[in-house]
């Protein structure tokens, strides 16, 4: 199997660290002219199966993963997130790490 190029390296490395792919794709060194353009290099990267593999070996890695998330929202939803959190932050948050997982 091919190895990354430096480029999607980065972009992995960025994605774990800032957790949003637009940012990432940025701070990778793409360069990008708009928003969608952007978002053209974040749906390229994120259909690659190397990049996926390599973004879920990052997470793991870095002690992140699917089952400390599930149960990190399971202690959330039991004992709330603060006392000014909603319902909707309660969701944003997840949709937001789903989607980073590539479960979205």
């Amino acid at each position: 199997m091919r190895q990354l190029t430096m480029k999607q390296q980065k972009y992995v490395a960025a994605l774990v660290r800032l957790g949003n792919k637009r940012e990432a794709v940025i701070d990778a060194g793409y360069h990008v002219k708009s928003r969608k353009a952007a978002d053209g290099f974040v749906y390229a990267l994120n259909s690659n199966p190397r990049v996926q593999k390599a973004i879920q070996k990052q997470l793991s890695d870095s002690g992140i993963t699917l089952e400390k998330i599930v149960n990190k929202w399971a202690e959330a939803l039991e004992h709330g997130c603060g006392p000014n959190a909603t319902n909707a932050d309660h969701l944003f948050v997840l949709k937001s790490i789903s989607k980073m997982l590539g479960l979205l």
